[in-house]
């Protein structure tokens, strides 16, 4: 806990919860790091695919790519205001995309980490959208490189 968190503690403020920002490209271990972060420290968790998940099949249509986007910022926003540490592992191959969540900063202390994975995916992902994600990439100044050992739980930053 830091000083100022003590500090306001004492003042009778609640801290903020934090916001993690998860990136990488499709297969890099997001979802499996978010899942650890909600079973292991109560994060809620969040990712625009949830929303194409229908009767446990997941059914992607990309015309619906903005709502998808639109309901993982709303229960994410509603999760904060509730006091719920959250954790949004998306693609954010682009910088704008988690200008909604910067927003939220009056709301969390938010992190950013760019999972660079070391293992093969778990799911069936063609290479070329995999380079297609890795070129369009956009580095954002303040995130920190991560990897995460689902066998021990171990997340190593560098």
């Amino acid at each position: 806990m830091s000083k100022k968190e003590r500090k306001d503690l004492k003042a009778g403020k609640a801290p903020l919860p934090k916001l993690l920002l998860l990136r990488g490209h499709s297969g890099s271990g997001k979802t499996t790091l978010a899942t650890w972060y909600e079973e292991n420290h109560g994060y809620k968790s969040f990712a625009a695919d949830d929303y194409f998940y229908r009767n446990g099949e997941y059914e992607f249509n990309p015309n619906e790519l903005p709502k998808a986007h639109e309901d993982c910022i709303f229960k994410t926003k509603l999760a904060l205001e509730q006091g719920h540490n959250v954790v949004v592992h998306n693609t954010f191959s682009c910088k704008w995309e988690m200008d909604p969540y910067f927003q939220m900063s009056n709301r969390a202390k938010i992190s950013v980490w760019k999972l660079v994975s070391e293992y093969p995916p778990d799911k069936q992902i063609h290479p070329q959208v995999i380079q297609n994600q890795k070129q369009k990439y956009e580095t954002y100044s303040s995130e920190c490189k991560v990897t995460f050992n689902k066998d021990n739980g171990e997340v190593l930053f560098y």
